[in-house]
């Protein structure tokens, strides 16, 4: 190889520009040289163009130069060639980690412009054979009178700095020179020539240049500013903006000394140094580091202008200028070229690795420059942070000076964490983010308050003034009511060993109240042929003890059965309904229904069809042929309700009316649900169950169910790895850890806030283990629970974990048959939105479908549209259908989420049955039937009966099924 040419120059750094599209863009200089020729900068970064501090490197500035323009060629290719691959770099024995090149280009942008002097370096290429020492200037010939030996500028000495040497200057030190046949000819005015211009328009385009490099040749020196007289660190006011001592500068050792502060010129030195050093390590080159006045004094000079434009106009980047005088002559043998390239690519390099923690305090700034607290539900305390972005090495604060504090609107400010925040020394200046934390307590719904809170830095001296702007709403809530059946039925057993079916209402039916919100309302109303109001609608409370969730608790754990009982839904839900009409400042009420067998005295539910108009909630405990689906889907068909009926329960099944309650308390309380595994923990075992919680989640429920809960630790694990416990929760805003009856839970805002950093978006766990020496141990629970030994031996500790978000990501599933017999057609649709707009991201649902013999398939339901899913199953024998709906995507900010649901459906023969209603075969028909019920009430009858054997229960509903015409 040797020395490129002009156009060989420009097409190496346009086929690194295509070889490496990702990290590169190349750009055009708007100014074309004197003929004519357009020149081409390469910038490299992995982070965005303009978003980081940059190293600027400018080559072929003159013309006789050759080796500066390979130099940084080698040097861009080299770095995009180490970061790509993950590699290091050796130049002989200096040698980089893959880790620093990584670092380097993770924290910088570089800016390589190799020729500046296009015209120039042809020119050289072509004559420096007939030239005494070769041609340095470019070849504008405004000046030369057609002369040949008056063509061109000293491009180097063309730059707005002193530029008016003759003023400037000091006459026996002048910098420059106005001669054009000078090599020094400093041109016709400052930034006469394109190629100056380009430098300088290349500093303006790119506002964030901390460091400039000027490679040229030779005399196996690095210098740093100033160059047009000796630093001095005494008198700020001796400097080359000050006209009293215009016409002194230059000399040495006189009255005048260019001024620098002493902290820049240390950073300045140790740089140099930092490549002096580099360069010896490569084969023992030793190059001497010092002001680039020590050279000789200089005028118009590229690295005094780029470090002056900082104190002409402070707010311009302080800039750092360079200068390296490569080799011992202007363009050597090209083997002796090829070692020059490794000795200055290595200090290159160095310099970039080194330059980000030798200034301190690069940038401090906030990222968000206002708070804006939107749609707060009134009286709910929140956070938001004001994130600053901070490339520092050495330690920095941030402190509040002022507020935050509202100066408009209801409501109260706080600082969670205080407001100091500290980030310590760092090994180099990759970008961290800190957080100030400010809280918001919302006032009253429908008002706004508007604030400020100022944060300042003491290492710079800046100070941000962050605006808050804030609004609250009415804080969502609903009024629920229970709708219980206490029919004699409910006394049978449930198929869960032990439990009969109203121990299965009194284990789950809590499950509902406990994660109620504060805000929300419930009541309970207990049926049979009649219809009782047990609690009118209260206001929850405060998770654990509200004064709403103890009486509705107690009104369920008191809920008995009668014996003689038989059920009539109507009346139930007819009561629910007319209670909550009376149940004012609620936004949105529902009406949940348990009942585990068919409709059989009046009033039924199609006697009271018409005053349906809540959103209504069913669970059916039982198979199709105990249970009516029919009548149960009309009561919450088109209410925004939905039903679910268990099918016959087993061992297994422990927990599934308690998750169907929790899978209502989502429809109801309108909140999502994430996963909702279950399974078992043994002695062995530390279980994580994941979750994905995403941008749009404000708020999560992290629940569990188990018989055996006071043995396990439970805890929530952060995406950071935070352990959340019972006692840590409390010190987040807005959280807090619920034992409740039947569960506990953890219920938490988001983000979860601490004084150092935050959770939100992100993998989560559920972590659950045995928690050793705390409770009694396995042994003990055998014998102190009804519960098959061998199972929790070999088992463990079974549970149930369901996890809930309020969230603007929603999904909405929806299972229903095409004819209630068999054999028939299930469609499935499945919906995700966010911000109520489909999510047009990529996502898939697969349907896990499990039919009334055990079977279980998977589905995937095809795209169909954006957010929507569909697909068809096929229903072929009679029973209870469950269908478990699984989706997976990212969401619109392009976060993982997870989101579940269940629905059944049930077939059977007699699907397409009508339901009963008053006057169509009901209640009362015959004389004959009233002496029978009348008989059957009587309790010393159902004694005789009971002793032969006769259930008196099941023989009254036989009889209604008789008169109704149903055989």
């Amino acid at each position: 190889m040797s020395y490129l040419n002009i156009v060989e120059v420009e097409s190496a750094i346009a086929n690194l520009a295509g070889a490496y599209p990702a990290l590169t863009s190349l750009v055009a200089l708007p100014n074309p040289s004197i003929e004519g020729r357009t020149s081409h900068a390469l910038r490299i970064s992995n982070g965005g163009f303009g978003t980081r501090d940059a190293v600027m490197m400018i080559g072929g500035v003159h013309a006789r130069e050759w080796g500066s323009c390979e130099i940084l060629i080698n040097f861009a290719t080299d770095l995009l060639s180490a970061y790509t691959n993950n590699a290091g770099l050796q130049y002989g024995g200096k040698t980089f980690s893959a880790a620093t090149v990584q670092g380097m280009v993770n924290t910088l942008e570089f800016v390589v412009y190799p020729l500046v002097n296009p015209d120039g370096r042809l020119y050289s290429q072509q004559h420096d054979a007939a030239i005494l020492n070769g041609w340095r200037k470019n070849r504008n010939t405004a000046s030369s009178g057609g002369d040949p030996n008056r063509i061109g500028v000293d491009i180097n000495r063309n730059y707005d700095f002193l530029w008016d040497f003759a003023s400037k200057m000091a006459p026996s030190s002048p910098g420059a020179s106005s001669d054009p046949a000078d090599e020094t000819f400093h041109g016709t005015g400052a930034f006469s020539e394109p190629e100056t211009r380009n430098v300088q328009w290349l500093v303006d385009a790119v506002p964030r240049t901390r460091w400039f490099i000027d490679v040229h040749s030779y005399s196996e020196l690095i210098l740093y500013n100033w160059g047009d007289d000796q630093n001095q660190s005494n008198d700020p006011a001796m400097n080359f903006r000050n006209a009293a001592w215009d016409g002194k500068r230059g000399v040495r050792n006189d009255v005048y000394a260019e001024y620098i502060p002493s902290d820049d010129e240390a950073v300045a030195a140790a740089l140099a140094n930092r490549m002096k050093a580099a360069i010896t390590a490569v084969r023992g080159r030793s190059y001497t580091a010092e002001p680039s006045y020590g050279l000789y004094p200089t005028s118009g000079a590229s690295d005094d202008y780029v470090y002056a434009r900082h104190w002409l106009n402070p707010a311009k980047a302080k800039t750092y200028g360079f200068v390296i005088e490569w080799g011992t002559r202007f363009h050597p043998a090209w083997s002796e070229m090829e070692l020059i390239i490794d000795d200055i690519s290595a200090a290159l390099i160095d310099f970039c690795a080194a330059a980000p923690c030798a200034g301190g305090v690069i940038a401090v700034g906030p990222l968000n420059t206002r708070l804006s607290f939107v749609d707060i539900p009134a009286g709910t305390e929140t956070a938001r942070a004001v994130v600053f972005s901070a490339q520092s090495c050495q330690p920095l604060t941030l402190q509040v000076t002022a507020g935050p504090a509202l100066t408009s609107g209801p409501g109260t400010l706080g600082l969670p964490f205080g407001g100091l925040l500290s980030l310590p020394a760092a090994p180099d200046a990759t970008t961290r983010e800190v957080r100030l934390w400010v809280s918001y307590k919302a006032g009253a719904a429908g008002t706004s308050a508007a604030g400020s809170v100022t944060v300042s830095c003491p290492q710079t001296g800046a100070q941000w003034v962050i605006p808050i702007t804030a609004n609250a709403i009415p804080k969502p809530n609903v009024a629920s009511m229970l709708v219980l059946d206490r029919s004699g039925s409910m006394d049978d057993p449930s198929g869960i060993p032990g439990k009969k079916r109203i121990d299965v209402l009194h284990d789950a039916a809590p499950t509902f109240v406990e994660l109620l919100g504060d805000t929300d309302g419930i009541g309970v109303v207990a049926f049979d042929q009649d219809a009782a109001l047990r609690l009118a609608v209260t206001q929850a409370g405060p998770v654990g003890f509200g004064t709403g969730r103890v009486q509705a608790k107690s009104a369920i754990s008191s809920h008995l059965t009668n014996p003689l009982g038989s059920t009539s839904i109507g009346d139930g839900v007819e009561l629910a309904h007319d209670s909550l009409v009376g149940a004012a400042g609620y936004a949105k009420k529902a009406v949940v229904v348990f009942t585990d067998g068919e409709e059989n005295t009046a009033k039924f539910i199609a006697d009271i069809a018409s005053k349906i108009d809540d959103r209504v909630f069913a669970i059916g405990l039982g198979t199709v042929g105990q249970l009516n689906p029919v009548a149960l889907s009309k009561l919450v068909n088109n209410t925004g309700g939905y039903l679910m009926l268990t099918g016959p329960l087993g061992a297994s099944e422990q927990f599934r009316v308690a998750k169907y309650y929790l899978q209502i308390l989502s429809g109801v309380v309108n909140s999502q649900i994430v996963v909702d595994p279950e399974g078992y923990v043994n002695g062995r075992d530390v279980v994580r169950i994941p979750f994905d919680l995403t941008e749009a989640d404000t708020s999560t429920d992290v629940v569990l169910l188990s018989p055996l809960r006071r043995l396990l630790n439970f805890r929530v694990e952060t995406p950071m790895g935070d352990l959340i416990d019972p006692a840590s929760v409390a010190s987040l805003v807005d959280s807090s850890f619920v034992p409740g009856t039947g569960l506990d839970a953890y219920r938490l805002s988001l983000p979860a806030i601490w004084p150092t950093h935050s959770a939100h978006a992100g993998r989560w766990y559920a972590r659950l283990e045995l928690g050793g020496g705390a409770g009694p141990g396995i042994s003990d629970v055998q014998r102190d629970l009804d519960v098959d030994r061998s199972r929790v031996v070999s088992h463990g500790v079974p549970f149930s974990v369901t996890v809930q978000a309020r969230s603007s990501l929603t999904m909405t599933a929806e299972a229903s048959a095409r004819r209630p017999v068999p054999a028939t057609v299930i469609d499935h649709r499945v919906t995700l939105r966010q911000l109520d707009l489909p999510l047009d991201r990529p996502a898939s649902v697969i349907v896990e479908a499990t039919d009334p013999t055990g079977a279980m398939s998977l589905v995937q339901l095809a795209d169909a549209g954006p957010g929507a899913f569909i697909a068809q199953t096929d229903a072929s024998v009679a029973g209870v259908y469950v269908f478990r709906y699984v989706a997976r995507g990212r969401s619109f900010a392009g976060v993982p989420f997870m989101r579940e649901q269940v629905r059944t459906v049930g077939v059977w023969a007699g699907g397409d049955d009508p339901p009963p209603r008053s006057g169509s075969g009901g209640d009362g028909d015959t004389c004959c039937s009233g002496v029978i019920q009348c008989l059957l009430e009587d309790r010393g009858v159902r004694e005789l009966m009971k002793r032969f054997g006769i259930d008196a229960q099941r023989l009254a509903e036989c009889l209604k099924k008789q008169k109704k015409g149903g055989g």
